[in-house]
């Protein structure tokens, strides 16, 4: 099958992954930088929802964007840019640091290598625009990143990996990155909190 990797699919994969690296990398536990996060989080919250109730927003944002978005994005669901940022900045408000920090980063690296990925190899399709090429890199990023990067030992890391793919492989389209970090998060909060339960 022919390759299918446009421009605008990598340059959006890019946005994705440049931004949400470098939210979870600057991160800090710090009142100034929860605000901070917080408002540029609600201000893409915001135009990306009023566009749905103004016209002439709407034209100049698909104008400007267009180009980037998923059919159902441009017919008025929010981007997969606005769900990622709210689900890193849920997580970021929810769980100690070093959990967000671990299992943001690994998310968001996994989920674009999978994306990219199953576009590369768009056979054997298992879900929508999901692929088995893509949910084993998916799989395959997640234990890379958790043992080898993270250092959580093999049989956890695989466990979280097989449960993390199975997330993103079923979740509905306009949830799917809060799903992938939110469940990430619980994943490696409950690795470190049975962790310290064992050395007790």
């Amino acid at each position: 099958m022919p390759i299918t990797i446009s421009f605008t699919f990598l340059l959006r994969k890019l946005i994705h992954l440049g931004s949400g690296l470098c939210l979870v990398c600057f991160a800090r536990d710090t009142g100034w930088y929860s605000l901070l996060f917080g408002l540029l989080v609600s201000f893409t919250f915001i135009l990306d929802l009023t566009r749905n109730f103004n016209l002439t927003w709407n034209r100049i944002f698909l104008r400007l964007f267009g180009g980037m978005l998923k059919e159902s994005e441009r017919n008025g669901k929010l981007l997969g840019a606005t769900t990622l940022w709210l689900g890193l900045y849920l997580a970021y408000i929810i769980f100690p640091l070093p959990t967000f920090k671990i299992a943001a980063s690994v998310a968001v690296l996994a989920d674009a290598t999978a994306a990219i990925g199953g576009r590369l190899i768009p056979r054997h399709p298992l879900r929508e625009a999901k692929t088995l090429f893509g949910s084993l890199l998916f799989a395959g990023s997640c234990i890379l990143l958790f043992n080898q990067y993270w250092n959580i030992p093999l049989l956890p890391t695989l466990l979280m990996s097989i449960i993390l793919t199975i997330v993103e492989l079923y979740s509905i389209e306009i949830i799917e990155n809060i799903n992938i970090i939110i469940g990430n998060s619980l994943l490696v909060y409950y690795y470190f909190f049975f962790q310290v339960g064992i050395k007790n």
